[in-house]
């Protein structure tokens, strides 16, 4: 297998990893109300409000789980430079935007879920 392709296959399986760990940890609740649920067994945000809100949050938490990996990657890739000046830059540049990604994530989140709370019902 070649560096590229055990790269990808690593980078998959912590993507699937990461993506079914909410799966598994939402077995552990007791009661419809600690899974973020009605009584009735509808989510909390039904209206359309909620629900808008609950998908862009659920497209942020993707994205910083990208932006996540590139951040480990891109330290991975730091480690292994072995002093070579052009690899040492592509792998500073490569943690360096993976964290200006997640900060824009943040603050995109907080804006609009702030924006989101100031609408009316």
């Amino acid at each position: 297998m070649t560096p590229s392709k055990r790269s990808l296959s690593i980078i998959t399986l912590l993507v699937v990893a990461l993506a079914l760990t909410p799966a598994i940890a939402s077995a552990q609740f007791e009661s419809l109300e600690d899974a973020g649920l009605n009584p009735e067994g509808t989510p909390r945000g039904s209206d359309l409000k909620g629900a808008i809100a609950d998908l862009i949050n659920v497209a942020l938490s993707l994205i910083a789980i990208i932006a996540l990996i590139f951040l480990i990657f891109g330290g991975f890739k730091y480690i292994v430079a072995h002093g070579d000046e052009q690899k040492l830059t592509v792998a500073k540049s490569t943690v360096l935007y993976s964290l200006v990604g997640l900060v824009i994530v943040g603050l995109a989140a907080v804006i609009i879920n702030f924006v989101i709370d100031a609408l009316p019902n």
